[in-house]
């Protein structure tokens, strides 16, 4: 299956680490690493794994000017279209409905749903894509870090369960980057935008597919920013 665009969400209040007494210039996105903000090199990896449109969704106007500006610095690294979208700021799980209600239509049938403050390697986008059919979506898997278990993820004979029932000690957790489609953004609403109920759909229903990846989570909390970050400047210093 041939994938071509990404939703790229940018936005958000990092609301968890400025508490935690981080300084976040306008959003996750925009948090340095060998001097470019973590979007800079989210975009040169999904542009390296073949995705040739994007749609950069963030909650206030600031986050995307800065985004434009951002890619009219990228060099020879250019996106065959751009689209910006100022979401209502309602959670990153009702992204792909809120871009499907805009007309004309801007998603196509299926799509990378990313997070802009996160950095996969463009192997890892491919995997993804090519796991994708007409009846799964594909979830990235991460080891779980203590402090954000986010969900009691079991795996079992290459299947995927949510226990929800069982104490939250998982030792894996299911994030973004993913690959859906627009059947997945049209089911949202019914899913209450919610990621347990998204999840638990799924998974009943034997459609949750998951890629492991090399690369921690995208963060939400300081101790998870804590160990990506010297993960990605290592990553890049050798790549």
């Amino acid at each position: 299956m041939h994938i071509s665009q990404a939703l790229v969400a940018i936005g958000g209040k990092a609301r968890r680490i400025r508490e935690e007494g981080v300084d976040v210039p306008i959003s996750k996105s925009f948090i340095r690493v060998r001097g470019k903000p973590l979007l800079y090199w989210n975009l040169l990896s999904l542009h390296a794994a073949g995705v040739e449109r994007i749609i950069l969704c963030g909650d206030q106007p600031l986050q995307l000017q800065e985004a434009e500006v951002l890619l009219g610095g990228m060099g020879e690294v250019r996106f065959t279209d751009v689209k910006f979208f100022q979401d209502p700021g309602l959670g990153v799980h009702g992204l792909p409905f809120q871009v499907l209600d805009h007309e004309p239509a801007w998603l196509d049938e299926d799509f990378v749903f990313e997070c802009g403050h996160s950095l996969m390697m463009p192997e890892h986008y491919r995997r993804i894509m090519n796991v994708k059919n007409d009846k799964n979506i594909i979830f990235s898997l991460f080891a779980s870090h203590p402090a954000n278990r986010r969900q009691p993820i079991v795996l079992s004979d290459d299947r995927i369960y949510v226990d929800w029932a069982a104490p939250r000690r998982a030792h894996y957790a299911l994030a973004h980057p993913m690959v859906v489609d627009r059947a997945y953004a049209n089911r949202l609403p019914f899913l209450g935008f919610d990621i347990a109920q998204i999840l638990r759909e799924y998974a009943t229903t034997a459609q949750l597919a998951y890629v492991p990846s090399e690369m921690p989570p995208e963060f939400d909390v300081l101790a998870e920013m804590r160990c990506a970050l010297p993960l990605y400047e290592t990553y890049l210093a050798d790549a």
